[in-house]
């Protein structure tokens, strides 16, 4: 079974929800004294993220996806570098049991944003819903360097769930 997941089109404040177009929304997450931008592109759907902070910080956005304990779940995100500079990008699992708290995570692809992609990227990373699994966090991070001018600029385009 596949699951388009939302595209988001906008940001409603810095810790908001992202408005979305059908589905369950993105919703943005920074590590103390960091500053993440999540900005619409011209393309229906996509939006760029990028951010700022100090060394170590991160910047990011995830959404919620229902799952069922021993079923294997596949996620694959659509990203393209559009500014070269620092920092890197990284798609992950956090698997979470009925009241939110976190039982694991798989870390999936970590990209660089050292250079321009003339083309969207897939990201993919899977994975098996642990016992006492009731949702999944499907996570995009994005760790920048401590300087924001030499920061890159990522696309998220689109991402796909399904069941294997």
């Amino acid at each position: 079974m596949r699951w388009p997941v939302v595209m988001a089109v906008g940001l409603v404040g810095m810790m908001g929800r992202l408005a979305a177009e059908s589905g369950m929304p993105w919703q943005v997450f920074q590590s103390e004294g960091a500053t993440a931008s999540i900005e619409a592109t011209n393309v229906p759907g996509a939006f760029r993220v990028s951010g700022q902070g100090p060394t170590n910080s991160y910047v990011g956005v995830y959404q919620t996806r229902p799952v069922e304990p021993g079923k294997s779940y596949r996620a694959v995100l659509r990203t393209q570098v559009i500014q070269p500079g620092g920092g890197r990008g990284q798609w992950s699992l956090e698997w979470k049991d009925a009241g939110g708290g976190e039982i694991r995570r798989v870390w999936g692809p970590d990209w660089s944003l050292a250079a321009a992609e003339d083309r969207p990227q897939a990201q993919v990373v899977t994975g098996t819903a642990p016992p006492q699994a009731a949702t999944a966090h499907l996570v995009v991070t994005f760790f920048p360097e401590p300087t924001p001018a030499t920061n890159g600029v990522f696309v998220i385009f689109d991402a796909t769930w399904e069941t294997e």
